[in-house]
């Protein structure tokens, strides 16, 4: 009777766990249960604040968090991972961006050799790191590195969305990575590195949908080999742009 009494409460605590669902694709989806990372990834600074975007899956919370705890213990003296737009509380269309409508994509701030953290209450971003096509002195070419290491080697993230000239950067070095990560490591996060307008800001980190969500679309893996080739190829915008808030988003 004492077995079935405890069966019957785990039942029922199973039954009241909310469990976050990614429905759909990353740029025509849904967001079912969100975490708000504000509350779930502590050691993470959400900022933005004032668009309330600050919802994404389990999944993504869990993997913001580690990342930030990761990087603080290797670089005491950083500043915090900083996060801009996840997606609604819904998930859905959001101003200023076709993607970030399943919870799976998040925006995330270069670090800085000046360790800046900027407002969280802000609406905009306060710094871009390309001017004139190339990379400014604050962008901090190791640690961003990395960072984006570390979330291809989690095996959960499938692209990373940079501006041209900073992808063209670790082209540039690819060969004395290779001699410290190996040339597998160093071909595949530079794989999953895209190229892509309006990410002079930040990195735009996309995740493979969760196991358990069966009503998601993930999607395909990119081309095979670094696509560094395609960094070097000048392509002038359509029309101007603004990097400080982000009107387009990703297409990718």
């Amino acid at each position: 009777m004492k077995n079935l009494f405890l069966l019957l409460i785990l039942i029922l605590i199973a039954a009241n766990t909310k469990a976050s669902e990614a429905i759909g694709s990353y740029n025509a989806g849904k967001l079912k249960e969100a975490d708000d990372i504000l509350e779930q990834a502590p050691s993470v600074l959400k900022l933005l604040r004032p668009r309330n975007r600050s919802f994404a899956t389990t999944e993504m919370a869990e993997l913001l968090e580690q990342m930030a705890q990761e990087m603080r213990a290797e670089f005491p003296e950083s500043e915090p991972l900083q996060v801009g737009d996840i997606a609604a509380r819904n998930g859905g269309k959001i101003a200023g961006h076709k993607s970030h409508q399943n919870g799976l994509d998040a925006d995330i701030v270069y670090y800085t050799k000046k360790q800046t953290t900027q407002n969280p209450n802000q609406s905009r971003w306060s710094e871009d790191f390309v001017k004139g096509g190339k990379v400014t002195d604050n962008f901090h070419v190791e640690r961003n590195w990395h960072l984006m290491m570390k979330l291809i080697d989690t095996k959960k993230v499938t692209r990373i969305f940079v501006d041209n000239a900073i992808k063209k950067v670790y082209c540039l070095k690819r060969s004395e990575l290779e001699k410290t990560h190996g040339k597998e490591v160093v071909t595949n996060v530079l794989r999953r590195m895209r190229p892509e307008a309006l990410h002079s800001t930040h990195m735009h980190i996309r995740m493979n949908c969760p196991e358990k969500d069966s009503l998601c679309q993930s999607q395909p893996d990119p081309a095979k080999g670094n696509g560094c080739n395609a960094v070097f190829v000048v392509k002038k915008p359509k029309r101007p742009i603004d990097p400080f808030n982000d009107r387009r988003g990703s297409k990718r």
